[in-house]
């Protein structure tokens, strides 16, 4: 029965540390100067040979759809027969608001800008489609205000479409200039824009397109309705964060390194040059907390070969670099899969080929072990001492005095006696370890290989960590 309950012990504790060492990893292929060609290929057998241990990896599908979701989307010119209708229109109701045709106003105004609100990021890059649309704004705020007093609405409507929205004093009438600014400084909600603590000063923060203030903080006042954010560091447009808004301030953190190098479909980091790679922890860590991935393997393809670099992502702050393989020009699949094997396992040292980052640790392997085991032995005493519990109120009945018992009930009680000491035993163990391997995991970083093992024998169960 001793030798039953070790084995069960065992396995329990085994499956415990199992599961406490699973991880969710994102393969994230990486280029520098140009888009990566030889890591997509890596990043596939990498992925492939991280579900084939047990992990749960997300495939590419799902990171494109996990990231243009969760993070950002990438910016897309405005079709060229959109602007070009705006500006027609423009032309065409400057003369009808002259003419006081309402109804045509609003019908034809209300039909583009159904049309123009996914492209509003683009449009407001134009100087000349952007005045196009706020005076189209104007003239829908006049028209609405003109044929069911609803120029309000209309007024609130603009600024959705154009943050800050201020209409051209020389074109624009003076009731429609003072209802706007009566609606604009009223407006319910805001967006809060702000920069990386690493990203540099001065970049630009755009809201539907427009321009709205510079980093490392910017905030413009907006009606409830679902919003383009941007932020530029370079004259390139920057990728599209869709925010939800209400009332009140909402704020968004958006990442300039990482909106420079991201690259969705597939997904990828492409850096402009090996001094840029220095923002890697920081992306991967962003990109991995959108994902819910808990791990980042890294493929760094550069110009002396493609190097494996696997990160730990926390709540907060930088991925954490684990290990590094670069490897050799040429490598086949079976090396691809013995490193990222290598770099999977925190048990294993350095693989051939492989070398340990300077400034980077690993995670602790015996700390989480012993929690885990703790746990199991926690609990298998809890369920033995249940056990117990049961075969003394059997015993008491056919025993109620304890004295003169009949000769049967002797076996009886012996078993009692053996759970209940194996009961004691695990649970004073479980909890010494569980703490020792709380400890462990809160405290130490491995500076050497960690390795576990548990056994049972004919003289009990016996637990032996090597550091």
């Amino acid at each position: 029965m001793k030798r039953t309950l070790c084995a069960a012990l065992v396995a329990v504790a085994v499956h415990a540390s199992a599961i406490a060492r699973a991880d969710s990893w994102a393969v994230i292929p990486v280029g520098i100067g140009e888009a990566p060609s030889r890591a997509l290929s890596v990043a596939a057998t990498s992925a492939a040979t991280l579900e084939t241990s047990g992990a749960t990896v997300f495939q590419a599908a799902q990171l494109t759809h996990r990231v243009e979701n969760e993070v950002s989307q990438p910016f897309s010119p405005a079709p060229a027969e959109l602007v070009a209708r705006l500006d027609q229109l423009e032309h065409d109701l400057a003369v009808a608001v002259a003419q006081r045709r309402h109804a045509e106003i609003l019908s034809a105004t209300r039909g583009l800008f159904d049309e123009l609100r996914p492209h509003l990021a683009a449009i407001h890059r134009s100087d000349d489609a952007s005045a196009d649309l706020s005076n189209l704004c104007g003239y829908r705020v006049f028209a609405a205000q003109a044929a069911d007093r609803s120029g309000e609405a209309a007024a609130r409507e603009c600024f959705e479409l154009v943050p800050r929205f201020s209409p051209d004093r020389g074109l624009h009438r003076p009731e429609v200039l003072e209802l706007v600014a009566r609606v604009g400084g009223a407006l319910p909600g805001a967006i809060v824009v702000e920069s990386s603590p690493d990203d540099p000063p001065n970049c630009t923060v755009r809201v539907n397109g427009v321009r709205v203030g510079q980093s490392p903080g910017a905030r413009v006042a907006v009606p409830a309705g679902t919003y383009a954010v941007q932020l530029e560091c370079r004259s390139e447009p920057g990728r599209v964060h869709r925010v939800q808004v209400g009332t009140g301030d909402v704020s968004v953190r958006v990442r300039a390194s990482l909106d420079a190098a991201l690259v969705s479909r597939p997904v990828s980091l492409v850096y402009g040059s090996s001094s840029a790679l220095s923002s890697l922890p920081g992306d991967v860590a962003e990109l991995g907390r959108a994902v819910g991935a808990d791990r980042v393997l890294a493929v760094v393809e550069g110009p002396s070969g493609v190097a494996l670099r696997a990160f730990a992502v926390s709540d907060s702050g930088p991925a954490r670099q684990l290990r590094e393989s670069t490897l050799a020009p040429g490598s086949d699949d079976a090396r691809i899969r013995a490193s990222v094997a290598a770099l999977a396992s925190s048990q294993l040292g350095n693989p051939a080929g492989s070398r340990r980052a300077d400034t980077t640790e690993s995670i602790p392997v015996y700390g989480p072990i012993l929690l885990g085991i703790g746990g199991a032995a926690l609990l298998a005493g809890g369920i033995v001492g249940g056990v117990a519990l049961n075969e003394d109120a059997a015993f008491r009945t056919a025993c109620p005095d304890l004295t003169a018992c009949p000769p049967d009930t002797q076996p009886q009680f012996e078993a009692m006696r053996l759970l209940a000491g194996a009961s004691d035993t695990l649970l004073v163990a479980g909890s010494i370890t569980a703490i020792v391997g709380l400890i462990l995991t809160l405290t130490l970083r491995e500076s050497e290989r960690g390795v576990a093992a548990a056994a049972c024998g004919a003289r009990g169960c016996a637990l032996e960590i090597s550091f």
